[in-house]
């Protein structure tokens, strides 16, 4: 599921740290590791850079940067292995396990961004490539403003809603009506489900 999309090279080495940069997404990002051959770098809860090289004095980056792609196949995974006839216990269907009220939210952003596209039925949660769209709307609609934790926020949007993303209890206490239990419950369940995605998307799936 991996796409390597970039090798950086000319990463010179000063007192047992080296030192370069990264792409993830438009941006480029500092990083420094203690040298050793073969570590795993994080960013955004995903492995993005792999450091490889047997010179002491030079090192090289080889990049991995995870697309909203590689995103969407890791939540199809997760939430029905790819079964596109897959039902939930809660009328969730298709590969991507869409409620109506998913599809009727996804209307309502079609509506409000005027994004000029016809409008989802609930019998286009049993095509794939429908869901899928669906998903990559609402999900990018709900983590805009999000950058580090844009992955995250959008497999969490997904599986616990709009606010999904929040990590807060008492947010939810007071603009949701929540117990104190159950938004702990709905926060550590879609850390879990991030996790599941996160997996996958490092190739947990294959």
């Amino acid at each position: 599921m991996k796409n390597w999309q970039g090798l950086l090279c000319l990463i010179m080495l000063g007192g047992g740290m080296i030192s370069g940069v990264y792409f993830e997404r438009h941006r480029v990002r500092e990083m420094s590791k203690p040298v050793s051959t073969g570590v795993e770098v994080e960013s955004l809860g995903v492995e993005l850079v792999w450091l490889a090289g047997d010179d002491e004095s030079t090192m090289q980056i080889l990049v991995y940067e995870p697309t909203i792609e590689d995103l969407l196949d890791a939540i199809e995974w997760v939430e029905s292995l790819g079964d596109p006839d897959a039902v939930g216990k809660a009328g969730e269907i298709g590969t991507y396990q869409i409620t109506k009220q998913y599809v009727d939210d996804v209307n309502r952003i079609i509506r409000v961004l005027s994004m000029g596209i016809p409008y989802f039925t609930y019998d286009d949660r049993w095509d794939r490539t429908s869901s899928r769209e669906m998903t990559s709307i609402l999900t990018g609609f709900y983590s805009t403003g999000f950058d580090v934790y844009r992955f995250e926020a959008r497999a969490r949007i997904h599986n616990a809603g709009p606010d999904g993303w929040r990590n807060d209890p008492r947010w939810f206490v007071r603009n949701r009506g929540y117990t104190i239990e159950e938004a702990v419950v709905k926060i550590n369940n879609s850390l879990v489900y991030w996790e599941l995605v996160k997996s996958a998307m490092e190739g947990g799936n294959e």
